[in-house]
């Protein structure tokens, strides 16, 4: 038989071993099995190459989301661990995951590569592995960020020369930022509720579950954590679109608040408008694309905006402001201090470099001066883009008033509380519109009509439209408040009617001085238990509102001042209202009729004081309010309220009007009880006994 030399051909002889017996024995390896060691070598090498160059020029995100669909394909078609070998899992999870943080942590530009690993525990089956993955990168971006937005590299700069270190932390920085966008993007899946399948994919999206659900208000935290932390940092509309998608959806719950409370922080923390600019082009554009199909809250936020607030200041009328002595606007201000005896310790210097120091502080209060007006500028740009927005939104709800949703109220409180930024041009159409509302509030619950209001009204629906009503009052004086009135003339007596009827209803009313936030128990004789109110950004009670409307009404700040006919009505209907209303509603009322006579010194103030002067008083025959042809029989009945706070206010209010006076005639007349309860009879209409001549009865 002829020798065959084909085991020698594929073998090789290793080093030899020496066993327990003390033999020596020749150990051989294979030749194909060391090529097939070499050549998956090789191949996990160039695997490795091209994810490095994938990473380095980035990937199409149908090619991301492709192969994250392939991982969970692939993760899923294995079979699941025993819990024995789940446990072991996490535990080795957890260690793993502390080692990888505490090295990133310590020297992230040495351990780059570890960002790839974590990235692969955030896809693995066991949904604690995930869920800490998660929150590991949370935690280990917001700590290795850099305080600076870090853009893509161009052709030239690629191809220049530049130092060790300066390629060392080019190389950290793309690393950092595609790790980071594959973390974003990944956030972005989990938070729609689990992986959706690719359009070309044939198997259907399987549906969703409760770890779906979980692992999408993890993201949704996770994403508003990294938008309350790093704003500045690169993929910031990424994460505002995780947060805007949430809020499209009308469902409320933890999720829900909390995108909510994200995006409201970033409005109110933001100083240069870039962010709040971005984050109101998505919400606008996802308010027309829903066709305002979203929930009140959402369109509350842009109540949180910091549009022009530092930046429209104006300047006092009452005195000049004098600009301090400081060492950087004034170079000679410590040459001042020595020669009246400064500080004795202050090192001596040269006239040279006493020079050099004025000349660098001098440069450096120009650069300043530079900087703080380009910033203004820039600052300023956003903002007015950002009004023009908010402002769009709020006029096509007011255009289009979109039914099954309670967007009227928030429109109109972001109007009133934006209406000094508002363009002349819109007044009219404006004022139009809120006209418009007024009417049809009225005639949908109006308190003398039951036939027209509506048969399944509410008493929440009706605190609603009168709460709209006091906002379109509040936001027309607030456009003439804003503006110079002989700029712009504005004819206001339709809202300034509708706030004197008003006052009637509202005296009535048991929730005057209650809002959302009330701690209270509900009136157990109402047929309907009222349904529980959403959180809103206005506070605001229906006083408040009231008192607004008022104070604008009858103490404007600028010119014209009401009429006497006008103070002496809403005098007249304010004591009735005080008569009636709660107690801190009728101490702020009180207030206001005592502020109404102070300012008002003219034919205004002396309209008030003959509401409260006694004797005769003539009518004309017409059916109107006629004031004037009245007494403050009112008077009689607060100097016995119940509240010693509001005796004090009505006293404070008669001092106030007539002096000590016109007080001790009214105590000496309205000293007897049964004059008081006579007026309350006559007011009602069934008169008890005859009055005193001394005192005049309304008819």
């Amino acid at each position: 038989m002829p020798r065959s030399f084909e085991k020698s051909q594929k073998k090789k002889e290793r080093l030899p071993i020496k066993t327990r017996e003390g033999l020596i024995r020749h150990v051989e390896a294979d030749l194909e099995q060391k090529e097939e060691e070499e050549a998956g070598q090789e191949e996990g090498s160039r695997e490795s190459e091209g994810e490095d160059e994938m990473e380095r020029v980035g990937g199409d995100d149908d090619e991301a989301n492709s192969e994250e669909e392939d991982k969970e394909d692939d993760e899923s078609k294995k079979p699941l661990p025993t819990k024995a070998e789940q446990r072991q899992q996490i535990l080795e999870a957890k260690e793993e995951l502390a080692q990888i943080g505490l090295s990133l942590n310590e020297d992230p530009e040495e351990n780059s590569h570890l960002f790839r690993r974590l990235r692969e525990l955030s896809y693995s089956r066991l949904p604690t592995i995930k869920k800490l993955s998660l929150a590991t990168q949370l935690s280990v971006y917001k700590s290795v960020i850099p305080g600076y937005r870090i853009r893509p590299l161009t052709a030239e700069e690629q191809t220049a020369k530049v130092t060790k270190e300066v390629r060392k932390l080019r190389t950290y920085e793309q690393a950092l930022v595609h790790s980071y966008q594959q973390y974003v993007e990944h956030l972005s899946l989990l938070s729609r509720g689990g992986v959706p399948k690719s359009p070309n994919s044939k198997t259907p999206p399987r549906p969703r579950t409760k770890l779906d659900l979980d692992l999408a208000h993890l993201a949704v935290t996770c994403a508003s954590s990294l938008l309350h932390s790093v704003p500045h940092f690169n993929f910031r509309t990424d994460l505002l679109k995780i947060l805007i998608d949430r809020l499209s959806k009308r469902t409320i719950d933890l999720t829900h608040i909390k995108a909510r409370q994200t995006i409201e922080e970033l409005f109110r923390t933001d100083e240069d408008g870039t962010a709040s600019l971005d984050a109101v082009q998505l919400l606008v554009k996802m308010f027309k694309a829903r066709r305002y199909n979203i929930h009140e809250s959402v369109l509350n936020t842009f109540l949180f905006l910091r549009l022009l607030t530092e930046l429209d200041v104006k300047a006092s009328q009452d005195r000049v402001d004098k600009p301090t002595l400081d060492s950087s606007s004034d170079p000679n201000a410590n040459s001042k201090k020595r020669k009246r005896g400064g500080d004795p310790k202050k090192a001596f210097k040269t006239k040279r470099q006493k020079k050099l120091e004025r000349e660098q502080s001098t440069v450096l209060a120009e650069l300043k001066e530079a900087d703080a007006i380009v910033s203004s500028e820039e600052r300023e740009k956003m903002q007015s883009e950002t009004l023009k927005l908010v402002f769009s939104a709020y006029f096509q709800v007011l255009k289009d008033r979109p039914e099954g949703n309670n967007l009227m109220a928030a429109t109109l409180e972001g109007l009133a509380k934006f209406s000094h930024l508002i363009n002349i041009d819109f007044f009219t159409t404006l004022l139009a519109a809120l006209k418009e509302l007024i009417q049809d509030a009225a005639a949908l619950a109006s308190p003398y009509f039951p036939s027209m209001s509506s048969q399944n009204s509410s008493a929440n629906s009706q605190s609603q439209t009168t709460r709209e009503s006091l906002l379109c009052i509040t936001t027309a004086f607030a456009l003439l408040s804003g503006q110079h009135a002989p700029v712009v003339p504005l004819d206001l007596t339709f809202f300034t009617s509708h706030l004197f009827t008003l006052l009637s209803p509202l005296s009535l009313n048991p929730d005057l001085e209650y809002n959302h936030k009330s701690l209270r128990l509900p009136d157990p004789s109402l047929p309907h238990r009222p349904s529980t109110q959403i959180s809103k950004v206005n506070l605001s009670t229906q006083t408040s509102l009231l008192i607004r409307s008022l104070t604008s009404v009858l103490t404007p700040p600028h010119p014209p001042r009401p009429p006497p006919s006008r103070a002496a009505a809403f005098t007249k209907r304010l004591l009735t209202f005080s008569l009636l209303a709660p107690e801190k509603s009728s101490i702020a009322s009180l207030g206001i009729i005592a502020e109404t006579a102070r300012k008002n010194r003219g034919p205004a103030g002396s309209a008030v004081k003959n509401v409260f002067r006694l004797g005769e008083k003539v009518g004309d025959g017409r059916y109107r309010v006629n004031p004037l042809a009245g007494s403050a029989w009112e008077v009689a009945l607060l100097g016995r309220h119940y509240s010693p706070k509001v005796r004090g206010a009505v006293e404070e209010v008669v001092r106030g009007v007539g002096g000590e006076k016109l007080q001790k005639n009214y105590h000496r007349t309205y000293s007897q009880p049964e004059i008081g309860l006579y007026a309350l009879s006559v007011h009602i209409g069934t008169p008890l006994s005859p009055f005193p001549p001394y005192m005049y009865v309304p008819t």
